[in-house]
Order: C-alpha cells, then structure tokens, then sequence
C-alpha cells in the first residue's frame, strides 16, 4: 500500500508537466478523457475525407519500454529519477521465483499508464514526418503539396485496455457496455437548462441566415498559426462559423438581396491542443 501510495504521489507530481505538452491526439488513461472523445475526434476528421482507417497495435506496450531511454526523456534529476528507476528495475516475482526486469514499465502500477504515454509521446510527429515523404497525388496526377500530404493524414493514439474498463478519473461505475453512464444530477442539470423561458422573460430570437447558394459572395478565414503557441496549422473545419452581411436588403420577391458572407475557421492545435479560429478583416461589419 505504501508503495502504491508513493506512485500516487509520484504520479501527481509528473502528470500536469506531461499534460501540457502531450499531444492534442492522445486519449488513452488522460485525465479529463475518455473514448467518447476519441470517437467524435474520428468523426470529425473523416467528414471531410476518405474513409481509410488503420487500426495499428503496439504489442507488449508496457513490456518493451526501454529504461535508458524513458529516463532521459523524462529528463529529471535527484530523487524522483531514483524512484522511478528503482520501480522499472524492481523485478517480478512470479511462482515464488524472482526475475529481473530490463525494459517494461511495472504491471499494475499507479503510475505505469503515464510512464507509457510519456514513453509514446512524440510518436505523432514522426508520422507528420514520415508523410511528408510520401509521393502521394491528385487523381489528376498531380503531385500533392506538403500541406495537402499533412491534412490527409489524423492520428488518434488510444490505449485499448481503458475502453473496458472505469476511467481511473471517475468515482461512478461503469455500464454493461463499458461506457460511464452519466449521474442523475448531471441530466437533470440538463432538463432544467432546456426548458422554455417564461413570458416575463427576455428571449433573444437567432437570426436565420440564407443558404449558402443565395450568397454572391463567399470568403473563408483560415488560421494559419496557433494564437496560443505560434505552431502552424492545418486542415480545415467541417462546421466553421457563418457571419453574414446584406449589402442590398429588399422585401421584393422578385429581387434577391447581395448578400456576402465570411466563414471562419476554427482549428485545433495539434502540439498545445488549443482551438484557434480565423479572424474577418478590421473593415467587415462587426453585425450582419
């Protein structure tokens, strides 16, 4: 118990230092995610692309690591090196005979799931990199540029075990599917806050915006570096927001209004994980 509790400890020391620079990507035993997440993430990417998806499994994850070079990216002197080399060099007793261990991280242990994603991470970079040597093209025949090889191209990195089994962030039990079932208070919260506004008070109605195909003109703001860490972006949004401004409105059914609209982009970065969205010119209308 002790030595559980001070892999606990470790644990939470190590895991906020981790989680901001892990990638935006990675869903297996995170905090704050689960595979729900990971399964809209695939959604979203495959809206707008092929649907060719390759399911890769690393075998014996944890029984591979090598120690050497876990240590050096963990990059930490003194007493939390020393721990976690003697939990990697503990060995396992099995039958009442012991064995040494020389790469794996410790089977069970409390901080084995973040010694393992620290192990993977940058994994998705070296994809990015791989597929910018990749010929691929057009089917016109044309060679495809860098950006275009990079957007074509989503990783999700998931580890399997956690989509059977209660998230490790979660006191409720899980449900005969494997999924966390949410709490009664949770959907209550959820009915009370969809209920219709009494007529005292004040409803602002959405204004309803023209179809697209009614448009003349039509302008998309893509980022092209993250706000919050400078990285450059790519890809594109299936659902960017529409701003909207009638330059000549009219009532008459046989004259249809100019209208311009400008969609702005939202992206998410894939190194510090934050969405960043494109911004319209200073001169458009602040209203449409």
């Amino acid at each position: 118990m002790y030595d559980r509790a001070l892999q606990g400890v470790v644990k939470t020391a190590l895991e906020p230092e981790w989680e901001a620079s892990f990638e935006a990507t990675s869903y297996g035993f995170r905090p704050g995610r689960s595979c729900h997440d990971a399964i809209k993430h695939i959604k979203d990417s495959i809206q707008t692309k092929a649907k060719y998806v390759l399911d890769a499994d690393i075998a014996k994850c944890f029984d591979r690591i090598n120690h050497e070079a876990l240590l050096q990216k963990l990059n930490h002197k003194g007493k939390v090196r020393r721990q976690v080399k003697a939990w990697l060099k503990s060995g396992v007793i099995d039958f009442k005979r012991y064995s040494s261990t020389n790469e794996g991280t410790p089977q069970g242990g409390v901080v084995s799931p973040l010694l393992a994603n620290i192990a993977l991470h940058g994994l998705v970079k070296h994809l990015y990199e791989y597929m910018i040597t990749v010929p691929l093209r057009f089917p016109s025949g044309k060679l495809m540029p860098k950006r275009n090889r990079l957007c074509s191209l989503t990783v999700i990195r998931y580890i399997e075990e956690q989509l059977n089994q209660n998230s490790q962030n979660s006191s409720r039990p899980p449900s005969s599917d494997g999924f966390v079932k949410p709490e009664k208070s949770q959907v209550q919260k959820k009915k009370k806050a969809q209920k219709k506004p009494s007529q005292g008070s004040y409803s602002r109605k959405k204004r309803k915006l023209y179809p697209i195909e009614a448009c003349k003109e039509v302008y998309s703001h893509v980022p092209e570096k993250c706000r919050h860490c400078g990285e450059e972006l790519f890809g594109e949004d299936a659902q960017p927001y529409r701003h909207q401004i009638v330059e000549i409105p009219t009532r008459s059914p046989y004259i249809s209004p100019y209208i311009i609209e400008h969609q702005q982009h939202q992206l998410e970065c894939a190194c510090c994980g934050r969405k960043t969205r494109g911004t319209v010119p200073k001169g458009v209308q602040s209203t449409g």
